[in-house]
């Protein structure tokens, strides 16, 4: 199986070098150069829970406009906001029965990528992985995690199955769904309540857990967030609040995704985390204040780099 990471962060990365080790030649691509250099020149390292370090000789595409070998499946890893666009580019490399797979952060990326590619050919996951870039060519693997695929529109595609036996071939948890959707609001909820306030206090995943004010945010945004979920038809968990602290506590040293945007002075993801919550909520007429202050907080931050750079 041809396998293309769209993404080269953290989570792409990791994926390619748990995919190599079982033989597999996936092929990484991001808009960071000097990354992929780096991982082309000097293969990527990694450091490991246990406290050793691999390294691992990945292919990667420098340009979309290099030859690459028509890829039988595209795990889609960019950022939620650059989901559309991210797509719409590597369609010229792909044949007609290319497979997309979104594992990405918060809502919406299934219906970006279903504006370009017929439902039957996507394939929606979410995945507890948690991984942080230190450097070019250099993560950290922060947290196992299970990772479900599973189908939104109509009958699942047939590479489904086999996404999930090479997962487990690599070394990670994984299994098929027929409720992805139930999957992917439990990851949002998840994300909900770590990733806006390590990001705004610039601590690692435990703190939300350890430090009692933390902890206060994060609950109350997942609250409002189980609200929005049940008036949109989801059935969040009874002990959902309780089982994202206990995500903070298994990845406690683990920096979320939000953390290194803020600190790379990225734009973030958090429109399609808080953000649609408060969206969401608005719609329902259910009262958001936690997040609403959650995701305009994380915007001033986003504004603030974004003035500095331009200033620089």
């Amino acid at each position: 199986m041809r396998i293309f990471l769209l993404g080269a962060g953290a989570m792409g990365s990791l994926f390619g070098a748990r995919l190599r080790s079982i033989g597999l030649r996936p092929v990484l691509y991001g808009l960071d150069t000097i990354n992929l250099q780096t991982i082309a020149e000097r293969g990527l390292k990694v450091d490991e829970l246990d406290g050793t370090q691999s390294v691992w000789d990945l292919d990667v595409c420098l340009s979309l406009e290099e030859e690459v070998t028509q890829p039988d499946v595209v795990v889609v890893v960019v950022k939620a906001y650059a989901t559309g666009p991210a797509v719409a580019s590597i369609l010229p490399l792909c044949h007609d029965q290319t497979v997309f797979v979104t594992v990405q952060n918060g809502m919406g990326n299934w219906d970006q990528i279903a504006a370009h590619v017929p439902p039957e050919r996507i394939v929606a996951g979410v995945t507890a992985q948690g991984a942080t870039r230190t450097g070019p060519g250099h993560i950290r693997h922060g947290g196992n995690g299970p990772t479900v695929f599973g189908s939104i529109g109509g009958e699942p595609s047939p590479v489904l199955h086999d996404l999930v036996r090479i997962f487990h071939r690599a070394g990670m948890d994984c299994e098929a769904t027929d409720r992805v959707m139930d999957h992917i609001w439990a990851k949002l909820l998840v994300n909900v309540g770590i990733n806006a306030v390590t990001a705004l206090a610039g601590v690692a995943n435990g703190w939300i857990a350890q430090c009692a004010p933390a902890r206060d945010v994060a609950q109350e945004a997942v609250k409002e967030a189980m609200e929005v979920a049940r008036a949109r038809g989801a059935q969040p968990a009874v002990d959902t609040v309780d089982r994202v602290m206990g995500v903070a506590q298994a990845t406690a040293v683990n920096h979320s995704s939000m953390l290194q945007d803020v600190r790379g002075k990225n734009r973030t993801e958090v429109e399609a985390i808080n953000g649609i919550i408060c969206r969401w909520g608005r719609e329902a007429d259910i009262p958001t204040p936690v997040n609403r202050v959650l995701t305009d907080l994380i915007q001033v931050l986003e504004y603030k780099n974004q003035s500095r750079g331009e200033r620089g």
